[in-house]
């Protein structure tokens, strides 16, 4: 009965060793989470934008007119870059 015992033992002891690379392959292998950042909208971005580039009514409707389409964008400096072709600014 001693050496069935021990046969186990043995067995166990491989199984638990073949099986701890097994969870570091799995570890590694899973993708991070990438972090998608927010849809800002263009009437948020002109909240912030008339007033510091000093722009009257008709400017921000007019930005807003060419924009048309984009109004959703992932980061604000594709709103700023084009604000600052529409208004000349380098």
């Amino acid at each position: 009965m001693a050496k069935k015992d021990k046969e186990k033992m043995k067995v166990a002891e491989f199984n638990s060793e073949h099986s701890e690379p097994k969870k570091e392959v799995e570890s590694s292998t899973k993708a991070t989470p990438v972090k998608s950042r927010p849809y800002i909208h263009i009437d948020t971005f002109l909240k912030t934008a008339v007033p510091l580039f000093k722009m009257n009514k008709m400017q921000a409707q007019g930005f807003k007119a060419r924009m048309r389409g984009r109004h959703y964008q992932k980061d604000e400096q594709v709103f700023l870059q084009e604000l600052k072709e529409y208004l000349n600014i380098k």
